[in-house]
């Protein structure tokens, strides 16, 4: 019985449902309009980026001010007969030569001039399509045409100056490549500055060609760069010309001990100097000539410090100035040698050092002096005697005439130990000596 109860009250309920159901109206939900995808009104806006969005553009396809280069013809292999799609792909493919050969390395403008009044041809014949005349793509390959068509015309209407410029550029070239440096070239009018200019003046009255030459012509860029370092080696020259002037004038280094200006270099060594600036004057005649006759006024003021300082030199060596200076400044340096004071006196000394000169056969001792005023110690590292010395100065005289001032001759004697040192003495003579006057060896 319960569950029969049950079952009739569900069923009671469940019809009690549908009646309200059916008796109301099911409302939709509410969109937001941001939400919709409304398409544009063109007349409205007029906007061309309503109509077609970047993201609508497929890749590789070209803008040309703005206008979207996507109405070029297209290859139908159902229609492959297509006269405007031929025309479109003769005229696309004769500006392509005509540019490629305006870049080129070696740019003839006979064959430029043929591909563009191929390209002109089949440029017409697509005008000649209304609906074609109005595409970008067309207009776009009149302006190439057109740019290409400008540098023809400038070449028809200047061609004998441009062939100017060329035969200037070549005669360049092969003299260039056939010799290295003008002295060797059959034309001497060649110049540096001629050649910078005849380039320059190409370079601004044809600013595409000039470019289009100088990538093909290595040897041109080669020409450049050799004139570059040969400025450069000339400036060394420059550099050791500045170098021997200044030595020149430096007071001459007697080596020895004296109060007495001698002079300048250049009267005690004017023929070093007159060597030195000859090879200078050979580099710079060799690269001048590697110049191609420049008569730039930095390189002509160069050979005029070279010729001066050689025109000087040589006046001192003819003249025999610069051999009265030397002559009158040794004999003023002989003159006033003299011999160190004495600082001891031992005979027996005295006479083993003669002796020893005798035996070197250098020639007659007139005199000898001992500097030293006592034996000296000399020690080892560890402040342990060695030896003991004495300094003295020897006069002798050589078989012309003239006599030598020996300015250390030493004697010395080796230490023993317990405070007592060798009786035998050797006798070190070091080779500096001065020319002394005869006369003077007891002032």
């Amino acid at each position: 019985m319960k569950r029969i109860f049950c079952l009739l009250c569900i069923v009671a309920f469940s019809a009690t449902s549908n009646a309200q159901l059916n008796g109301m109206k099911l409302k939709k939900p509410k969109i937001k309009k941001e939400n919709v995808l409304k398409k544009p009104d063109i007349k409205k806006s007029g906007k061309k980026e309503d109509v077609l969005k970047k993201s609508d553009v497929k890749s590789g396809e070209k803008k040309e001010g703005g206008a979207l280069l996507n109405d070029k013809p297209k290859y139908n292999s159902e229609n492959p007969d297509d006269p405007i799609y031929k025309s479109y792909s003769d005229a696309k493919a004769n500006l392509k030569w005509a540019r490629g050969k305006l870049d080129g390395p070696y740019t003839s403008f006979e064959d430029v001039a043929e591909d563009l009044e191929k390209a002109r041809k089949y440029l017409d014949q697509l005008q000649q399509y209304p609906k074609e005349s109005k595409k970008n793509y067309l207009k776009d390959m009149e302006a190439q045409y057109s740019d290409m068509q400008v540098l023809v015309d400038e070449n028809n209407a200047d061609g004998e100056k441009y062939d100017g410029f060329i035969d200037g550029l070549t005669e360049w070239n092969n003299c260039f490549k056939a010799y290295k440096h003008a002295k060797d070239c059959d034309s001497k009018t060649l110049t540096v500055h001629g050649y910078y200019a005849l380039r320059n003046d190409f370079e601004a009255n044809y600013p595409k060609r000039h470019k289009s030459y100088y990538n093909g012509k290595n040897e041109v860029l080669n020409l450049d760069r050799y004139f570059e370092e040969t400025y450069e080696k000339i400036e060394l020259i420059s550099d050791h010309i500045d170098d021997i002037e200044s030595h020149m004038n430096l007071k001459f280094d007697a080596s020895m001990s004296t109060d007495i200006d001698p002079g300048k270099n250049y009267l005690f060594q004017p023929e070093r100097y007159l060597k030195e600036l000859s090879i200078e004057q050979k580099l710079y005649t060799y690269y001048k000539d590697s110049i191609w006759y420049e008569s730039r006024p930095e390189i002509l003021v160069l050979q005029e410090r070279i010729t001066k300082q050689k025109v000087f030199l040589e006046e001192i060596i003819s003249s025999g100035r610069g051999e009265k200076h030397k002559a009158a400044f040794w004999k003023t340096v002989v003159d006033n040698a003299r011999m160190s004071k004495a600082g001891m006196h031992d005979s027996g000394i005295e006479a083993f050092v003669k002796s020893k000169f005798k035996n070197e056969n250098l020639g007659t001792v007139l005199k000898v002096k001992i500097i030293s005023s006592h034996w000296k110690v000399s020690k080892n590292s560890f402040d342990l005697p060695v030896s003991k010395y004495l300094n003295c100065e020897v006069v002798y005289k050589k078989a012309d005439g003239t006599c030598q001032l020996v300015r250390l001759a030493q004697l010395t004697r080796d230490y023993l130990g317990g405070g007592r040192y060798e009786t035998t003495k050797v006798l070190t003579v070091f080779p500096s000596t001065d020319t002394i006057n005869c006369n003077n060896i007891n002032k």
